[in-house]
């Protein structure tokens, strides 16, 4: 009969759950290039005429910026806290499984209709553990859900600022190795932290 409802895998969805989109948001995020003057890409493309291109490491972006580790550490946070009550609901079963486990070793029930009774209190223990252990999980990723959302408008609405005079002709979102080869001189990610950095800052 004993299925506990929560074990170091389901434990680990919410340590993991908080981390899953916002992995990067944490660590020193200090590893930056120095942009050209002002932030131009190459001067000779500009003397030419030909389109100018940017790009921004989104993987290094989301290290860096405040918004994004202050959600990481309130996901955390929360994330802890619900693990630790579906913990004491685990452990609180595992206790009332270890009662009736010694109680049928022993003399067992006066009754079937007793027996049966504490096996229903069982079930419904551990029942109750794995719909909170859904519950919360749910609540977690609509969280990151709302906060992924969220970022992604700020980044667009700030691109929009940052380029308003229209000194690129294209931004790229680079991420992981999805441009296989892109000149430093075309990374603005150094700008665009610090413009949304300061843009977050005010809010507060």
């Amino acid at each position: 009969m004993y299925n506990s409802f929560m074990n170091k895998s389901h434990l680990s969805i919410f340590l993991l759950s908080a981390t899953l989109a916002l992995s990067g948001c944490s660590g020193d995020g200090n590893k930056s290039i120095t942009p050209k003057e002002n932030g131009m890409p190459h001067a000779e493309a500009a003397a030419t005429g030909q389109p100018q291109i940017a790009y921004v490491d989104v993987d290094s972006l989301m290290t860096r910026l405040e918004m994004c580790k202050e959600a990481k550490s309130r996901l955390e946070a929360k994330s802890q806290k619900y693990a630790s009550e579906v913990q004491v609901k685990e452990q609180a079963f595992q206790r009332a499984y270890a009662e009736f486990a010694k109680k049928m070793q022993s003399s067992g029930y006066p009754s079937q209709a007793e027996y049966e009774a504490a096996q229903q209190r069982l079930q419904q223990m551990q029942t109750q553990g794995a719909q909170l252990q859904e519950k919360y999980a749910v609540e977690l990723q609509k969280e990151q859900d709302a906060f992924n959302e969220s970022l992604h408008d700020s980044l667009q609405r700030y691109i929009k600022v940052l380029n308003n005079e229209g000194r690129y002709s294209m931004i790229l979102a680079k991420s992981g190795d999805n441009i296989l080869y892109a000149d430093p001189s075309m990374d603005i990610t150094d700008e665009v932290v610090k413009g949304m950095n300061k843009r977050w800052n005010k809010r507060k």
